[in-house]
């Protein structure tokens, strides 16, 4: 798949309705440009508070998270423009999964900063702020 000016008319003309990128890549295309594109999800590195509620505000938004050493989805979070966090939340478990959160000594702790210290499961209720 192309990247660059050309993506977003392509995009178009193939009438693609579902787009899962990486934020930097989403924040270079005017959201006017992809009006055939339902439902967004973005991955792979933070998404900016002022990425997911220019792109949520007329498009199903998700921003997921996965541990790097899998390359897989582990969480996601729905985004919506009303919601005011300071942060994009990495979201929650996905449907049989669980999440565990190391303690501060772990060396991916400070570099994620996890609010939260506790195992989490897919029926919990909380967000894991990275």
């Amino acid at each position: 798949m192309k990247a660059g000016p050309d993506l977003p008319g392509l995009l178009t003309t193939l009438n693609i309705t579902c787009l899962s990128t990486v934020p930097t890549l989403l924040n270079t295309i005017p959201v006017n440009e992809l009006p055939t594109v339902r439902l967004i999800i973005v991955g792979g590195e933070a998404c900016s508070r002022e990425l997911a509620n220019r792109w949520s505000a007329n498009k199903l938004f998700f921003n997921t998270y996965g541990p790097t050493e899998a390359t897989v989805v582990a969480t996601v979070q729905l985004c919506q423009p009303k919601l005011r966090q300071e942060r994009v939340p990495i979201g929650v478990p996905l449907s049989n999964y669980r999440v565990y959160v190391k303690s501060c000594t772990c060396w991916w702790y400070s570099l994620c900063n996890f609010q939260y210290r506790q195992q989490f499961e897919n029926t919990c209720s909380y967000n894991l702020d990275c």
